[in-house]
């Protein structure tokens, strides 16, 4: 159930911090 509401911030941080999220998910595809 924790997943689903770190889903649901992760998602509005997403509409907020577009740029921000598109470093971290470059940071995981290299993981």
């Amino acid at each position: 159930m924790k997943d689903t509401n770190l889903n649901l911030v992760m998602t509005i941080t997403m509409n907020m911090n577009n740029e921000m999220i598109q470093n971290i998910h470059i940071v995981q595809t290299g993981q």
